[in-house]
């Protein structure tokens, strides 16, 4: 019992930090945000290449995401240009500043030293990935210890001819890419050929059960190749009515709140 009451006054301590990584997502980065701020103390804002307004829109909302929903916000800017992963063969043979993870780790390690010598636990936050607030908020929960390593996965839909749809080959994603972990148990990236991996070894991986996020991707990735979707392997949200129904009453106010275009996305 005693064990039990110190785990959760460290947890109750514990600062939670979103490691958000931005690539030209402007239509989903400030719904995303207004899902995650209300769970996390601190989201840390990492970009290198732009070619929209996602920063702008970011730094016009930092205001309403730190006073209404106390969640800091922080902007760090990586000074190279990163190779999207999948576009590659190997991005082994890139040099090492234009690599993925080079960029991951240097938004890591900034979050490292900022916190050193805190209790804190971090998870990456998806620019593309609207999150389930409650969902995301027990995973987090989970996360009682700075060894701690919880697993959180969601709904891989996607946009596809100015309609929301699930990606058939891959319904689902995250899982043993997208964790929350505690300050010992960080993240460190290395390569695997087209996309970058996690090579630390966390030791123990506990799964959280139940979706946290809806993606909202734009493009089809697959080994070294990023494509437009095929017809044939997207399906309607529609079908689904129970993912349908989460995505009207819990998504959508979202988007209608940061008047992103994806709130005028068709379902059938």
């Amino acid at each position: 019992m005693e064990c039990q009451s110190q785990k959760t006054k460290l947890a109750e301590n514990m600062k939670r930090i979103g490691f958000l990584r931005v690539l030209n997502e402007e239509n989903a980065v400030i719904p995303c945000l207004l899902s995650v701020a209300p769970v996390l103390d601190h989201v840390v804002v990492l970009w290198a290449d732009m070619d929209d307004r996602s920063i702008d829109l970011v730094k016009e909302w930092e205001h309403h995401l730190c006073h209404a929903c106390q969640c800091r916000v922080s902007f760090l800017h990586y000074p190279h240009h990163v190779v999207p992963p999948h576009s590659v063969d190997d991005l082994r043979s890139l040099p090492r500043e234009n690599r993925i993870d080079t960029y991951l780790n240097f938004g890591m390690e900034f979050i490292r030293r900022l916190y050193e010598g805190q209790l804190f636990c971090v998870s990456k936050i998806d620019a593309d990935q609207i999150y389930f607030t409650r969902e995301l908020e027990a995973a987090f929960q989970m996360v009682s210890g700075p060894e701690d390593c919880v697993s959180i996965r969601g709904h891989n839909t996607l946009v596809h001819q100015q309609r929301l749809m699930i990606y058939g080959p891959r319904p689902v994603n995250g899982g043993g890419d997208s964790l929350i972990c505690g300050m010992n148990n960080l993240p460190r990236f290395g390569i695997a050929a087209p996309y970058e991996v996690d090579i630390t070894a966390h030791p123990q991986v506990t799964p959280y059960p139940d979706a946290c996020w809806m993606h909202f991707m734009k493009t089809a990735k697959y080994k070294n190749v990023i494509r437009e979707f095929h017809d044939d392997e997207v399906i309607p949200l529609s079908q689904k009515p129970a993912l349908q129904e989460c995505f009207l009453s819990r998504i959508l106010p979202l988007l209608q709140e940061a008047k992103s275009p994806y709130a005028h996305l068709r379902l059938d």
